[in-house]
């Protein structure tokens, strides 16, 4: 266990799954069994990566193409990040991973994250591949 657990911001149903990582300046990674979005469905196993560090959600390359065609997100050259209208948040589509046998749903909410350098009404698409 990496920390400790909120039981004030969190459910009591957890489970465990192994974590990897590289070096120390690497995300962990967990295998991710399975991924759906809207009508998008793969049982394909790749590496999804989290850093408690970082505003982004690192999945599987299939996976994150499959999310960047269907939701197309804008490139801002200047910052080097994804971005999409703020207006997106809470109506851009649930994903769905499948970690550890569990299916967990990740609404846009958490991936369409505003952050200070953007005040133009984008927010930054916090996914990566």
């Amino acid at each position: 266990v990496i920390g400790s657990f909120n039981t004030e911001s969190c459910k009591d149903d957890y489970i465990f799954v192994p974590l990897s990582y590289f070096d120390n300046y690497s995300p962990l990674s967990f295998t991710v069994s399975g991924f759906k979005i809207n009508d998008y469905k793969t049982s394909k196993s790749g590496t999804g990566k989290v850093d408690t560090g970082l505003a982004v959600l690192f999945m599987p390359l299939e996976q994150y193409l499959a999310v960047y065609n269907m939701l197309k997100p804008d490139f801002d050259d200047d910052l080097q990040i994804l971005t999409t209208s703020c207006s997106n948040r809470g109506k851009f589509p649930k994903m769905i991973f499948t970690i550890g046998g569990r299916d967990f749903a990740l609404s846009s909410n958490y991936y369409v994250v505003k952050i200070f350098d953007l005040d133009d009404g984008r927010c930054a698409f916090a996914i990566e591949a």
